[in-house]
């Protein structure tokens, strides 16, 4: 007889019976609660894919969208992207503005993960003054806002559902401040 425990996040997993029971309830377990099947690299990096929203859909299960999302965000010639003006609030409201960066990038490039050192350098033409971002996109991480796959410097972060709201309400709010 086997056991198996997982628990990501806030979602946990428990199963007991023989290997082949096991792996099929784990497997039925992997497809309902975050859509698809993974992978075995994926597994073994500790990352379960799940499906995110695509920014500004508009959909109930996606972000509001946002016609003037995109004038929150600049993209420089070299492709690094960043904010069009600051928050309200200065460096207090670094994570915000991190988050709202993560957002930036999926919608100005049409990708869904970004790395940290990308996050950094629009964060700095910003005009934001940080040494460190990780254990801001760690607490991102935490509060459910964002996800990360990958190891030391080959980490990238994507926004998750909540994530995806939350940072297209931080464009709405760039934007204002733009106009």
């Amino acid at each position: 007889m086997k056991t198996l425990k997982l628990k990501f996040t806030t979602t946990e997993f428990d199963a007991d019976g023989d290997l082949s029971d096991v792996t099929e309830a784990r497997n039925w377990w992997l497809e309902n609660v975050f859509g698809k099947k993974p992978t075995i690299s994926s597994v073994r990096q500790g990352h379960i894919p799940e499906q995110r929203p695509s920014i500004g859909e508009g959909s109930a299960e996606s972000p509001k969208s946002s016609g003037s999302s995109t004038g929150a965000y600049r993209k420089t010639k070299d492709g690094k992207v960043y904010l069009a003006a600051r928050l309200p609030g200065g460096d207090e409201r670094l994570k915000d503005a991190l988050l709202a960066l993560v957002g930036g990038y999926s919608i100005m490039t049409g990708e869904d993960e970004v790395g940290g050192g990308q996050l950094m350098g629009g964060l700095i033409h910003s005009g934001y003054k940080t040494l460190r971002i990780d254990k801001m996109l760690l607490a991102l991480e935490r509060n459910g806002l964002v996800t990360v796959r990958g190891l030391h410097r080959g980490k990238k972060y994507a926004l998750t559902a909540t994530g995806a709201n939350r940072s297209s309400e931080l464009a709405e709010e760039i934007s204002k401040i733009r106009n």
